[in-house]
């Protein structure tokens, strides 16, 4: 018998529920991509993307300590 903390409980539905959106994100930045890109250059594609990638990656990221 293993004394300690119990086994952590696998969320089934929290994981399909992230999966598909994480499908949905990148089908989105895609097309997104594909309709402006004849409008912009690419590095005006990556500056645009990336303000708002940016701040939702820092939103995500753990505080330290």
């Amino acid at each position: 018998m293993i004394i300690g903390n119990p086994a952590p409980r696998d969320d089934t539905r929290l994981a399909v529920f992230v999966i598909l959106v994480t499908v949905f994100a990148l089908s989105l930045g895609d097309s997104v991509i594909k309709k402006i890109s004849a409008e912009f250059t690419l590095w005006q594609i990556f500056t645009v993307r990336s303000f708002f990638v940016v701040p939702v990656l820092f939103a995500l990221a753990p505080s330290p300590i």
